[in-house]
């Protein structure tokens, strides 16, 4: 009999920890059985394996107006995902996301099994409520193990947990992606940004430097949708550009931007890990990243496999997209340089760990 999992997490739409659980449980579904218990009715954006059961606690998001309505909702939440433990006799759980994270934890001790928790998000950026903050204090130090991204988001979370059960584990690259990567694709000159239209991803920034340099037969494509969409096509169009400018909105198939695209550029105030970035490099695109916290800097080796630039720098982001478009040698080398640096992120790799962890508390 397989040993049973549930992975906990808000929903199952376009996102970067959304796609991780989504990695993680059609890999591991070989090997275990998998439930994935979303807090609400979220129809899944990435492709799951018809093995894996999806389960809704609410049909949808919860609205508290009061913290006594607030401190109900997660009663209620925690009621349903202990009751979906009990019912399918669930022996391991893994929290992806705050939220998740003190509702698995809480769930799976008062049923006596082991939990690993996940944080996703750059803990210096996105603030809880003192409520929230409490929760978390309380409940990260009796999961079996925190799981962060990268090296400075372990920096800070040591403070919830013993350094044993704290484990950095970057983001698996999806199969789906590597294997939807073709060997010599003819390139256009297109410069591409992926990821949530939203004022923390700061594409506004990238949309100002392009409209400042010769852009000759080249296009920015932007693949994702967001809040501040409108507000970026109507920049566009204020900057002269938008014959120049595609937005694309969410894309399954993002492999086709990253097989046609020649440079990729990523502009975020902050990032937990950026998953859009290692896929740029694996699909060996000369990437410039702003070195926000947290993650880039742990991925890119400046001048050697692409460009780390400081945050809002509109200037040094024009000369250095400029430098790519005008030489197709630095591309190469930032190229060839990225692939091989990214390997590591392959999903293979990334689950292995992941399975290590899982063996040890089941």
């Amino acid at each position: 009999m397989k040993k049973k999992i549930a992975f906990v997490i808000p929903g199952l739409e376009s996102g970067g920890a959304e796609r991780v659980v989504s990695t993680l449980a059609n890999e591991l579904c070989n090997k275990y059985e998998i439930i994935i218990i979303t807090l609400w009715d979220v129809e899944p954006f990435y492709h799951l394996n018809n093995a894996i059961k999806h389960i809704k606690c609410a049909e949808k998001p919860l609205i508290s107006v009061n913290i006594f309505q607030a401190l109900w909702n997660n009663f209620l939440l925690l009621k349903k995902i202990k009751k979906i433990i009990s019912n399918y006799e669930i022996e391991l759980t893994i929290g992806f996301t705050t939220t998740a994270n003190i509702l698995a934890t809480l769930a799976s001790k008062s049923k006596k099994i082991p939990c690993i928790i996940s944080e996703r998000s750059n803990p210096n950026i996105y603030t809880l409520n003192k409520l929230w903050n409490y929760l978390r204090k309380k409940t990260y130090k009796r999961a079996d193990f925190l799981v962060v991204q990268t090296k400075q988001n372990q920096s800070y979370f040591n403070k919830f947990t013993t350094n044993k059960k704290l484990i950095v584990l970057p983001n698996p690259l999806s199969k789906e992606l590597t294997r939807n990567k073709k060997r010599n694709p003819n390139k256009d000159n297109i410069i591409l940004n992926v990821g949530r239209l939203d004022k923390n991803k700061s594409q506004d920034l990238l949309i100002r430097a392009f409209s400042n340099i010769k852009t000759d037969g080249w296009r920015l494509i932007f693949v994702g949708d967001g809040e501040e969409k409108s507000n970026y096509i109507n920049l566009t169009k204020s900057l002269g550009i938008e014959s120049m400018v595609s937005f694309v909105g969410n894309d399954t198939k993002v492999y086709n931007y990253y097989n046609s695209s020649k440079i990729f550029a990523f502009t975020s105030q902050s990032e937990g890990f950026p998953n859009v970035l290692t896929e740029a490099m694996y699909f060996q695109l000369p990437c410039i990243s702003t070195n926000c916290p947290n993650g880039p800097s742990e991925i890119i080796n400046d001048g050697i496999n692409g460009y780390l630039i400081p945050i809002n720098d509109q200037f040094l982001l024009e000369q250095k997209l400029t430098d790519l478009m005008h030489s197709e040698n630095l591309c190469k080398k930032f190229g060839e340089n990225a692939f091989l640096s990214v390997k590591k992120y392959q999903t293979e790799n990334v689950v292995r760990k992941w399975d290590e962890l899982i063996l040890k508390l089941i």
